[in-house]
């Protein structure tokens, strides 16, 4: 059922042109990314590059009307906030729990390789303000990436290769970014890059098993911000190693569980069926 809806959705995209269109637009933002645009006495880095943001849904927009003219897009933005996609609400467990965790789990894991961290300070006030920004920075990468990318790949190969690949890309799309930052350590970067990959592997297993909801994308996007500027001194302390490596094996279990075909074909729930059939 899922991979006839996606033959049929993505067969007429161009996800490959899609993803060269936006990289070409995302270079002023690279090129005027070495300044905060919000001042010091923010304590916050924030690059130019989050602008780039616009970028994925607009240009979404444009080719869902080269392909369906209005009607395409009417369906691109209406899908956005289509929560009523997650008809099993146990998926909101993954999509709003599984990165906090991740995060939580990282900061007491630190300290035991040798990784100094300070006492917890967490702005919860600012929490909700955080939160409602990154939901719509991730509203405009997710109408993208999402909403026009991912089922593209799908209908050609396998749901874990497609995850890559658009892990891959959206990694490669943020490396500038992450350079212009400062890290103390290159590694600091590949880590990131390579728990981005893990991130987008899990997006997708949301994606595939919530009707393919958009919604579910932001608000777990949404969540993979707010986890780690929640991290002590507003993400300053955040190490990607641990995380990565959370992900990393909760995204081997989900293949276990799943399968990489699809990652959305749970291996028990046939037995069970077939166990309720006998009795």
């Amino acid at each position: 059922m899922l991979t006839n809806v996606l033959d049929r959705e993505g067969n007429n995209r161009s996800p490959i042109l899609f993803i060269l269109v936006v990289f070409v637009l995302t270079l002023p933002f690279y090129l005027f990314g070495n300044h905060s645009v919000l001042p010091k006495s923010f304590h916050i880095y924030a690059p130019a590059f989050i602008f780039a943001s616009i970028l994925p849904v607009f240009v979404a927009s444009l080719f869902r009307y080269r392909e369906r003219r209005w009607d395409g897009v009417r369906d691109l933005w209406k899908n956005i906030l289509d929560y009523k996609r997650i008809r099993d609400r146990r998926w909101l467990i993954p999509i709003l729990l599984l990165m906090p965790t991740t995060l939580a789990a990282s900061y007491f894991l630190m300290p035991l390789i040798g990784k100094s961290i300070p006492d917890p300070h967490v702005p919860f006030l600012m929490a909700p303000v955080f939160f409602a920004v990154f939901f719509i920075l991730a509203m405009g990468e997710e109408a993208g990436w999402s909403g026009y990318v991912l089922d593209g790949l799908q209908s050609r190969w396998s749901a874990l290769a497609s995850s890559i690949v658009l892990g891959s890309v959206w990694a490669a799309w943020h490396v500038v970014p992450y350079i212009q930052a400062h890290h103390s350590s290159n590694w600091w970067v590949v880590w990131q890059c390579c728990g981005t990959i893990m991130l987008r592997i899990l997006m997708v297993w949301i994606y595939n098993n919530t009707a393919r909801s958009i919604f579910a994308m932001i608000l777990f996007h949404a969540m993979i911000n707010e986890s780690e500027f929640m991290f002590p001194n507003l993400g300053s302390y955040y190490d990607p190693f641990p995380p990565f490596v959370i992900l990393t094996t909760t995204v081997a279990l989900v293949i276990f569980l799943w399968g990489g075909k699809t990652l959305a074909r749970y291996r028990f729930a046939t037995m069970n069926k077939s166990s309720s059939a006998r009795r």
